[in-house]
C-alpha cells in the first residue's frame, strides 16, 4: 500500500495528490513542514530520509539520508532541522540545514545519539534555536549559524547540544 501526500489550495475544499511512495515500497510521511515566509517549499521526513519541494508538490527531491524516523522543522534565517529516532540504533539523529534544506551536515553530538527523540520544535523567528524532546527531557540547540548561544572555541560552525539554558559562552 502506498503512502501519499495531498495539497489543498482553498481551506480543504479540495485537494490534489503531490506524492507517493510507490505501489511497492509503504514509506509512511512521519512529518511535513511548510515554510513559514517561503510560499510552495516544504519538507517531508520519513522513515530514512526527508524530501523537499520547492513548487508546492510539484517536484519532490531527496535532501537527506538517515536510519531515522525523521521529524522536521524550519528554523529562522533560512535554517532547518531534521531529527528523529534510529529504528535499529536504539538512539537519535539530528541534522541541521543552512540553506532551505539542501544539504545537510549531521548534530547529533554524544549525548543525543544515546536519547530517543519523541518530537522536534524550532523557532523561526530565532536562528539556531530548536528543542528536541527526549526520554530524558527537553534538550536545546544553540547557535546554529545565528547570533545566539554559540561556543567561541568552535565558531558558529557548529551547532551545540545543551540541556536546559543557554550553555556558558567560552572566551
Amino acid at each position: 500500500i502506498p503512502a501519499y501526500a495531498a495539497l489543498s489550495r482553498d481551506g480543504g475544499q479540495n485537494w490534489m495528490w503531490v506524492w507517493s511512495s510507490g505501489p511497492f515500497d509503504y514509506t509512511p510521511i512521519v512529518d511535513i513542514s511548510a515554510h513559514p515566509r517561503l510560499d510552495g517549499l516544504a519538507l517531508t521526513g520519513h522513515w530514512g530520509y526527508v524530501l523537499r519541494t520547492p513548487d508546492h508538490g510539484a517536484g519532490f527531491r531527496n535532501v537527506l539520508q538517515s536510519h531515522a524516523n525523521i521529524l522536521v522543522d524550519w528554523g529562522g534565517g533560512g535554517l532547518a532541522f531534521a531529527a528523529g529516532r534510529t529504528a535499529s540504533l536504539g538512539g537519535s539523529e539530528a541534522y541541521l540545514s543552512r540553506d532551505l534544506g539542501e544539504t545537510w551536515i549531521p548534530i547529533t553530538g554524544t549525548r543525543l545519539a544515546r536519547l530517543a527523540i519523541n518530537d522536534l520544535e524550532a523557532d523561526d523567528r530565532l536562528a539556531g534555536l530548536a528543542f528536541a524532546a527526549t526520554n530524558d527531557g527537553v534538550y536545546a540547540f544553540f547557535g546554529a549559524g545565528g547570533p545566539l548561544c554559540h561556543d567561541a572555541r568552535q565558531g558558529v560552525e557548529s551547532a551545540i547540544l545543551w540541556l536546559g539554558e543557554c550553555p556558558p559562552i567560552m572566551a
